[in-house]
């Protein structure tokens, strides 16, 4: 197989109260309405009979495209690739239909609780922000946007100097280079204008809200501001995560559990943005138990600050009585094995590298484990002191309709 990525620098980021969706709804018309060549239907028939794969994500920061395709296919992928990127054709017909399923996936994602309660989160972390916006956009810009507008919008950010192109797979290197060039080396590029986005302000004291949905279980969402991308800290805070809420028998867990297993679920992650990032708790349990596991969260989040983290920090004595976790070892080996998982998937690491190529800042030539092996307890508890411990968290709590006064 090879598989190609481009990612092109237009997200939820660089829009507005008017024209939040717009990037989701490019993604859309890109993959499925066709170019000035071919049809929606003649494109999908293509690459089913080349045995392709094609997608594209939308997200805050990056959009992406991609092709995963047996490599004797090579030219007619990036040949695809091209068209579908750089020639979209927009009509009357495929806007209005591709508004229709855009609409219905906005309508599943409010019945969704996790993705609802995130949208909210993120209303609340970022007020005034442009990571404010949902990344699926806004029904009624959806409802109301022309051709012309939409149009506008991809001229604008749809061009080589917004974009990086990754290539991974069976294929020769210099082939490759030099049918890159050939193909793409004549599509006009001109300057983009972004949107000057200034950072957000951060939360002055937690922000709560609760909300009642047909459900039958509660759920608590919270988001925590975090070291953005090619930060410092930005490893640390990795690690961090998975020691608090998901790794192996993480801290969270382990808190629970003492109280009799008050909760259903957890799912902790963390994404580093341009601007900022952000850490995601998502909590399922009874309802009843709200309360109580709102404390425990909390004493764990700030307890992060002064605890102990390696083996080397135990005395020997306590080491001898009983036996201690080393979180750091254990988290930095997880880290270390998703890491090495994805190298074995060429797609995995063309859409990494494509979204790296737009988003870092500084050149570097540490690799991500050489970063790794080098967080210790002090980094854990420097991260943990300035994110977590400090009670600025944005708050969701989903409650079942029926509880509702």
């Amino acid at each position: 197989l090879v598989n190609i990525v481009t990612a092109v620098n237009v997200g939820s980021k660089d829009e507005n109260e008017l024209t939040n969706g717009f990037t989701h709804l490019l993604e859309h018309l890109i993959l499925f309405r066709g170019t000035e060549k071919r049809s929606g239907e003649e494109i999908l028939k293509e690459m089913r009979s080349h045995g392709a794969y094609f997608n594209g994500h939308t997200g805050r920061d990056v959009t992406t495209f991609e092709i995963s395709i047996p490599s004797k296919f090579f030219n007619f992928a990036l040949e695809i690739h091209k068209e579908m990127l750089f020639n979209l054709k927009i009509t009357e017909k495929g806007l209005k239909e591709e508004k229709e399923i855009i609409l219905k996936e906005i309508n599943s994602y409010f019945d969704d609780p996790e993705q609802y309660g995130q949208k909210l989160m993120y209303e609340q972390l970022f007020k005034g922000h442009p990571y404010s916006f949902p990344i699926y956009g806004n029904k009624e810009n959806i409802k109301r946007v022309t051709v012309e507008e939409i149009y506008s919008f991809y001229k604008n950010y749809f061009t080589p100097s917004n974009c990086a192109l990754c290539v991974v797979g069976d294929i020769d290197k210099d082939y490759a280079i030099e049918k890159i060039r050939e193909i793409f080396e004549n599509i006009p590029s001109r300057e983009v204008k972004h949107q000057e986005i200034m950072p957000s302000k951060p939360l002055s004291k937690t922000v709560k809200s609760i909300v009642y949905k047909d459900i039958e279980q509660a759920y608590i969402i919270i988001g925590i501001r975090a070291p953005c991308f090619e930060d410092d800290e930005q490893i640390s805070m990795y690690i961090l995560t998975k020691i608090i809420g998901s790794g192996f028998n993480p801290r969270l867990w382990r808190a629970f559990e003492k109280r009799g297993r008050i909760i259903h679920n957890i799912k902790m992650f963390y994404i580093p943005y341009k601007y900022c990032g952000v850490v995601t708790l998502i909590i399922t349990l009874p309802s009843k138990r709200v309360k109580t596991a709102e404390r425990i969260i909390r004493k764990v989040l700030k307890g992060a600050r002064s605890s102990r983290y390696s083996k080397d920090e135990y005395m020997l004595r306590e080491n001898y009585y009983l036996p201690v976790l080393d979180e750091l070892e254990s988290a930095k080996n997880q880290a270390k094995i998703e890491q090495y998982a994805g190298f074995e998937i060429g797609l995995n690491i063309a859409m990494a590298v494509s979204k790296f190529l737009i988003l870092r800042k500084n050149k570097t030539n540490e690799s991500f484990i050489e970063k790794i092996n080098k967080v210790n307890p002090t980094d854990l508890r420097k991260v943990a002191s300035k994110y977590l411990y400090q009670d600025r968290y944005s708050i969701v709590i989903i409650k079942p309709e029926n509880e509702k006064k």
